[in-house]
């Protein structure tokens, strides 16, 4: 049953969507095709004062892992989703300071996701 509510619910989001014009255009907005090429995490850790690295610190070296496995070059990447559960206080952005120091790019766009349990 809960499923079948899904269904509905997920085919009443796709109509809203494609009925949806681009701004001022009268058309539907085009549609793209989005990859998630690869991710990588820093393993988890439980600390009773702060260590000698930052998250971006951390972050950027899972980066530099997981673009040395890419065909690519960073410039070349669309955007950016980093996600971070307790950024420092200097790092606001913590996606956008990740992403300039792997090399992105000041036109990469990057952004921040925090999900806390």
């Amino acid at each position: 049953m809960a499923e079948a509510v899904k269904k509905k619910s997920a085919s009443k989001k796709k109509r809203a969507a494609t009925k949806k014009t681009a701004a001022g255009t009268g058309k539907a907005p085009a549609r793209r095709t989005v990859y998630v090429v690869d991710g990588a995490r820093t393993p988890f850790l439980k600390a009773v004062e702060p260590g000698p690295f930052s998250a971006s610190d951390l972050a950027t070296q899972a980066g530099r892992q997981l673009l040395a496995r890419q065909p690519f070059e960073p410039t070349d990447l669309d955007e950016v989703v980093l996600g971070c559960v307790m950024p420092g206080p200097d790092e606001a952005n913590i996606a956008r300071v990740t992403a300039l120091r792997l090399g992105c790019g000041g036109k990469v766009p990057a952004f921040t996701v925090q999900r806390n349990c």
